[in-house]
């Protein structure tokens, strides 16, 4: 595992941010990528990205630049933040591969990155369903199925696209705000404050990535 921070402590694309570029920020994530497979022993078909708020916006960045989507086998967000993905499923955002597998987890109730949309800390931001509704355009996916978790609590949105059941998917988890998901309480929750929800955003992920291992 690997944890980089952007400089500052943000990422390229919200205006709060001013010190790097978002292709300077792709670079360094490329470059770093770079530096780990010529030093350590890495599975390089198998390499993925995850991050929250921020640095899930930064995770559709990624995904959206030429570059930025050929470096991972497959991203997850949660809570994004996506200030450069916002006009829709192919103005401004040019992934080299599709299909490219992606999840996104969500609280219905984030008052910091809202789920309808609409105006957030560094800008605009798309509507969660928007955003979804664009990547499925953009991998040629399926209509999507939908299943109601947890007595309503959570609702899980899975799309097949280039033959591939769940390539696409996204957890929306109604009465949650701007935190990790965790059945346990943790430092995000406190800060919201939030008490701990029904499903574990990590052990999802990671069912996610191991699903797509070559």
């Amino acid at each position: 595992m690997v944890y980089p921070n952007g400089l500052g402590g943000s990422w390229a694309g919200p205006t709060y941010h001013n010190d790097s570029s978002v292709k300077e920020d792709i670079q360094f994530v490329a470059d770093l990528l770079a530096d780990l497979k010529a030093t350590a022993c890495v599975d390089e078909a198998n390499i993925f990205a995850a991050g929250m708020s921020n640095g899930g916006g930064f995770i559709g960045t990624l995904a959206c630049d030429p570059l930025g989507s050929t470096l991972f086998r497959a991203l997850a967000s949660h809570s994004g933040a996506f200030y450069t993905d916002i006009n829709g499923p192919t103005n401004g955002c040019s992934p080299s591969v599709r299909p490219l597998p992606m999840l996104e987890i969500h609280g219905g109730a984030d008052s910091t990155v809202h789920y309808g949309g609409g105006q957030g800390d560094g800008g605009p931001e798309p509507a969660i369903p928007d955003w979804l509704g664009w990547w499925a355009q953009r991998n040629g996916c399926d209509g999507s199925t939908e299943e109601v978790l947890f007595d309503g609590e959570v609702k899980h949105l899975s799309w097949k696209c280039g033959g591939v059941i769940g390539l696409l998917q996204h957890y929306k988890v109604e009465k949650m705000g701007h935190c990790w998901a965790d059945t346990e309480i943790n430092l995000s929750q406190i800060s919201v404050p939030q008490l701990p929800t029904v499903i574990r955003a990590s052990e999802i992920i990671m069912k996610f990535f191991d699903g797509l291992k070559k």
